[in-house]
């Protein structure tokens, strides 16, 4: 499995409504998350684990996060592929948003950071710059595990 954004006026306003503009295909979950969004990704990488905590202390309780071993079965919506490619963002409207796309909405729930989903959507190859280099690290983890390892001093 492979580790693995939105505009408005203002965090609570992320990704509300159908979206706009994707790079992947828009899926839809009929059982979305109640309370807040969920970020689903690679519970077995290293690599991806060591994000999460830092989403978690970015984010605290503005987002849950789940590995997929544990919860793909409760979104049969969403192809088992495409949890092997990349994170998966549901929204509590059920809209799903995966990989780059995915990890940015995340990163839009802290105040003041909804800029990322903004520049994502609206300016002109941030989307394809954002997923080619999503793509790179997910194809490429254990090196940039022992890269962030290294940086981080861990």
């Amino acid at each position: 499995m492979h580790c693995s954004a939105s505009c408005g006026k203002d965090n609570a306003d992320v990704g509300g409504g159908a979206p706009r503009r994707s790079r992947r295909p828009a899926i839809r979950v009929a059982h979305p998350p109640a309370d807040r969004p969920l970020l689903i990704f690679d519970g077995d990488c290293g690599f991806c684990r060591r994000w999460v905590e830092r989403g978690r202390r970015i984010l605290g309780d503005r987002l849950d996060f789940a590995p997929s071993q544990a919860v793909a079965g409760e979104y049969p919506e969403i192809p088992a592929e495409e949890f092997q490619r990349g994170v998966q963002f549901i929204q509590p409207d059920g809209w799903v948003w995966g990989h780059a796309a995915g990890a940015l909405r995340a990163l839009a729930l802290r105040p003041g950071w909804v800029w990322v989903t903004t520049a994502y959507e609206r300016v002109p190859g941030i989307a394809w710059l954002a997923e080619a280099l999503y793509r790179l690290v997910a194809a490429n983890r254990g090196f940039f595990s022992r890269v962030d390892r290294r940086l981080s001093g861990k």
